[in-house]
């Protein structure tokens, strides 16, 4: 009786410690689950951009349009549009980002591009008509542009969780272009002498809005790397023929790539 009655209370203590040690073991998983979910989220908040940050990228233009429309038409003037050849932009920004996700900017743009210009002239046998009988016309078309724009820009910047965030935004300025467009030269055989028959040769500054999509990928947490689509409109520039005296009502598009680093003045706070 005595035996088995003093191993009796030993079993009871044996029980009420392995149970305790249970105890323990779940409250440690718990404790270290909690501590791991808390660290993820910190980890998440640490790559979205807040604060000041400066970016620089370069970008190519694989596609657009110059879009001309005569006001006041005349015969020999230019016709249709010109499709936008490759060329490259050159940008800079300085932006804020909030810690909702949303990042405010400013950026300015530099762009230069060749165009594939028509090889035509709006009522052109009229044109060739009223010539003396010395001077004829030949297509030679040809034609380019150069500018740059300053825009105010707003991004949304989808927290993933992760070192990669794709994000989406928009923005309007305003865009300063510099063209020479012409289709004809005309030639006079008493002289000879080549001039242009029509040229758009005009700057002009206009309206311009953009819309943005890309994704930034975290280097450190400082630096990220930012690989984007531009959409860009310049609408409602008015160029001048400088030889018919004609006024167009134009507007360009570009659709561009970009490549390029954003550098964060301030790394994100520690997670707690």
């Amino acid at each position: 009786m005595c035996g088995r009655s003093t191993r009796f209370p030993m079993a009871a203590q044996s029980d009420d410690f392995g149970g305790s040690l249970k105890g323990m073991g779940m409250k440690k998983t718990l404790l270290c689950a909690t501590a791991a979910l808390a660290m993820a989220t910190a980890t998440g908040a640490a790559h979205a951009t807040d604060g000041w940050y400066v970016r620089g990228d370069v970008g190519y233009t694989f596609d657009g349009t110059f879009d001309y429309d005569p006001i006041n038409p005349v015969p020999g003037v230019l016709a249709g549009k010109s499709e936008v050849e490759d060329g490259m932009t050159y940008g800079l920004g300085l932006g804020y980002g909030f810690d909702n996700g949303f990042r405010l900017e400013g950026a300015v743009t530099q762009h230069n591009n060749s165009l594939d210009v028509e090889a035509n002239a709006g009522n052109l046998p009229v044109y060739q008509g009223n010539l003396s009988a010395t001077e004829y016309v030949v297509l030679s078309p040809i034609g380019s542009y150069d500018g740059w724009d300053a825009m105010l820009n707003l991004y949304y910047d989808f927290d993933m969780g992760s070192s990669f965030a794709p994000y989406v935004g928009a923005g309007v300025g305003w865009s300063e272009i510099e063209a020479q467009i012409t289709s004809m030269a005309l030639v006079d055989t008493s002289g000879p002498t080549v001039t242009r028959a029509n040229f758009l040769d005009d700057s002009e500054s206009a309206f311009a809005y953009q819309l943005l999509a890309g994704f930034g990928y975290d280097l450190t947490e400082q630096l990220t790397f930012d690989l984007g689509y531009r959409y860009f409109v310049v609408s409602n520039a008015d160029f001048g023929d400088s030889v018919l005296g004609v006024d167009y009502d134009s507007e360009l598009i570009e659709h561009n790539v970009t490549a390029g680093l954003r550098w964060q003045f301030a790394a994100p706070p520690p997670p707690p």
